[in-house]
């Protein structure tokens, strides 16, 4: 196990602390994050509790979109550790107002990562996360960079500057709420998942926010082509370090499993399942987005209960209430009851934190998702993390994380529908995402078939 001691940004330079019984060679290798471009590498014996020091000869600010520090075992050539330091030199000063969300979404998370990365590389941070109401500030912390986040809402400090980080409509809530001072610089963070963003958005970015901060390369055109006229700077999300080994299995006890007609807590089949099959998984909001209807349809056109596979499906639809876990095993036997022999298929509607999440990535080995969208795709950039395969879709911002051992679905532009449920953001005209053909996802599924 090695974990992150210090970070230096000018030169940049790490220190890391490694827990091992014995000495183990190691080389460290230092990448451009953008293109993965070899930059320095080292071979380096380190030892058990002990520490160790690796330096880049420039600044951060030289690295237009940071730089990977990753330490790599030469006895197996498998990756050790892994850390993104981040140009963050757009940000005014070094002492942070950051205002969040701080609950089970993708916005939750994403904030409570891009904090500790504020906290890695020296800033000092102030943490607001009550500000858009007591349902978007419920989430416990699960580990103990989860727990040096949540320190950071006892935290008053003379900030230098503040980010936002919610959809802009939540912009001016939390500007208003706190009585902000105009005098410091107000960054905007938000992410988006159609060719362009709604008029309302470009409105609210170009009159309440001096930046606009986004997680990939997709929506930084996307919001240029919108019409957004302030400064639009990149900052990709990230996940939390992560221990690599085999996964803990607790909580398979809040999974079910179908067993032709309903679903049950069937710990022993859904264990041999888990441990003797391949499993793919998706973890997602059950959205027309999402698209999980799709994405389970095709699965179970491939597979059958002779199959030496399985899908867990991680689902909620808003708040883990139990009209809404129903709600979503109704929807989910609906589909399996249109066919006559369908393969395992788990669900689980609970409500889990970062650490029950990754558990799921540890037991998968293929993330399935053909949602019609994403941002920046966060549980496709876990699944990469976690070395497991995906299969999604060439639209948006996924295709910036996959590599050759995926598989990419063709897709064809229409425009967004079934989301008022949600809000009307994807109602204005010209947006578009992404649709399937079945065969297509169908034939992506036997390119990977074990």
């Amino acid at each position: 196990m090695i974990k992150l001691q210090k970070i230096k940004l000018d030169p940049v330079s790490v220190e890391i602390f490694s827990h091992y019984e014995s000495s183990k060679q190691v080389l460290f290798l230092w990448e451009d994050s953008q293109h993965g471009t070899y930059l320095y590498s080292d071979v380096v014996t380190i030892s058990g509790n002990n520490g160790s020091f690796s330096a880049l000869n420039k600044p951060i600010t030289f690295f237009s979109d940071g730089v990977i520090f990753k330490v790599i075992d030469i006895e197996t050539h498998e990756l050790l550790f892994s850390h993104t330091i981040y140009n963050l030199s757009f940000i005014k000063g070094t002492k942070v107002l950051y205002v969040s969300q701080n609950n089970h979404t993708g916005y939750g998370f994403a904030a409570r990562n891009c904090i500790y990365q504020l906290l890695c590389q020296g800033y000092e941070v102030q943490w607001e996360s009550a500000v858009f109401g007591e349902e978007q500030n419920r989430y416990v912390p699960s580990n103990e960079y989860e727990l040096m986040v949540d320190e950071c809402r006892n935290k008053k400090i003379d900030y230098d500057c503040v980010i936002i980080h919610n959809i802009p409509s939540g912009f001016e809530l939390a500007i208003n709420s706190l009585g902000l001072n105009e005098s410091k610089p107000i960054y905007g963070s938000t992410v988006w998942e159609t060719t362009l963003i709604h008029p309302d958005w470009v409105n609210i970015i170009n009159a309440k926010v001096d930046a606009i901060i986004i997680p990939s390369k997709f929506n930084k055109n996307v919001f240029s082509d919108s019409g957004v006229d302030v400064s639009i700077h990149l900052w990709k999300y990230d996940i939390f370090p992560i221990e690599k080994r085999e996964p803990k299995y607790d909580v398979v006890s809040k999974f079910m499993s179908y067993n032709g007609s309903s679903f049950e807590k069937n710990y022993d089949g859904i264990m041999y399942a888990l441990t003797n099959k391949t499993v793919y998984y998706n973890i997602s909001q059950y959205t027309t987005r999402k698209n999980i209807d799709q994405t389970l349809r095709t699965f179970c056109s491939v597979f059958t209960s002779d199959s030496s596979v399985c899908l867990i499906l991680k689902l909620f639809v808003r708040n883990f209430q139990n009209r809404e876990q129903e709600y979503l095993k109704y929807k989910i036997k609906s589909i399996l009851s249109q066919f006559r022999n369908p393969p395992t298929i788990i669900l689980c509607v609970d409500d889990l934190n970062t650490s029950e999440i990754e558990e799921i990535h540890r037991m998968g080995d293929v993330y399935y998702t053909l949602n019609r969208g994403e941002g920046f795709g966060l549980c496709t950039y876990t699944a990469k993390k976690f070395g497991n395969k995906v299969i999604c879709g060439g639209f948006g911002s996924e295709t910036e994380i996959v590599d050759s051992q995926d598989c990419i679905v063709p897709f064809k532009k229409e425009t967004p529908h079934g989301m008022i449920n949600y809000h009307n953001y994807y109602d204005s005209l010209g947006q578009q995402w992404a649709s399937f053909k079945d065969e297509d996802a169908i034939e992506a599924l036997k390119k990977l078939k074990p």
